[in-house]
């Protein structure tokens, strides 16, 4: 489990195998940045 995953560890992360992904942050965070 991660408290805070930086870009390229999420993409590392998600090539390899399923996972589940639950971003918690606020919608003005989220809208900022967020992955698609």
């Amino acid at each position: 489990m991660y408290l805070e995953l930086a870009p390229a560890e999420a993409h590392e992360a998600i090539s390899g195998e399923q996972v589940t992904l639950v971003d918690i942050r606020d919608p003005e965070s989220f809208q900022a940045a967020h992955l698609v």
